[in-house]
């Protein structure tokens, strides 16, 4: 079973938004079981099910479990057979004061952590920052021959000068980050309503945007 979180601290960058398009890809296309746990106290996967359930939807490809982190470790034992479990975290990492909040317990847990990143000033900067706490946690993993491993992943990806900009960065520094962008699109955000896969309906560029972007997740988790 494989542990995996789209996280970022940031709020507004598209973590629940890829963390429901994968879930339907991996669960209707792909055949894998699907586990996704929501424990951002914003509760956005977990509101989505509620209104597709609204709008009159029955049955779902795979279960929505909403818990405090606290909680997780006995949700994992429930679905022990499942081949990837998501978790929508919570993003920050430390409290006001510095101290490391309870999120630290649910990392320990965690295998993979993928963090969308926007072109943006602020949005880079509080990234990178996410980024080098999540490397000291990863750090501490490794002493104890626990594994993470994190990668960035382009979202809402425009052909533009501050893009073209990010891509220079990433490049330069040397970063973990995933071949394939998520493009800003529309069709993404609408596909919300439905519980089925963008990859069964999509007959735009979306599919294979959308095809090769869960293919290269798929390798990189080792599933």
């Amino acid at each position: 079973m494989k542990i995996v979180s789209i996280a970022n601290q940031k709020g507004g960058v598209g973590k629940s938004l890829i963390t429901t398009l994968l879930a339907q890809a991996l669960s209707q296309n792909y055949k894998k079981k699907i586990l996704v746990i929501d424990s951002d106290p914003q509760q956005s996967i977990t509101e989505l099910r509620r209104l597709q359930k609204h709008k009159g939807i029955k049955e779902f490809s795979y279960p929505i479990e909403s818990c405090d982190i606290l909680n997780i470790d006995s949700i994992l034992k429930q679905y022990s057979k499942m081949d990837i479990v998501f978790i929508d975290m919570p993003g920050q990492l430390y409290d006001l004061k510095g101290n490391l909040t309870n999120v630290m317990d649910f990392l320990w847990l965690v295998d993979y952590i993928f963090i969308p990143i926007q072109a943006g000033k602020t949005e880079i900067m509080s990234s990178m920052e996410y980024y080098s706490n999540l490397l000291k946690v990863k750090e501490t993993k490794e002493k104890n021959k626990k594994h993470l491993d994190i990668k960035f992943f382009v979202n809402l990806y425009q052909n533009n000068n501050d893009y073209k900009g990010l891509d220079t960065l990433l490049e330069a520094g040397n970063y973990p980050v995933m071949q394939n962008k998520i493009k800003k699109s529309v069709e993404y955000e609408r596909s919300l309503s439905s519980e089925i896969s963008l990859l069964k309906t999509s007959k735009t560029t979306i599919y294979n945007e959308l095809t090769y972007f869960v293919d290269e997740f798929i390798k990189c988790v080792n599933l």
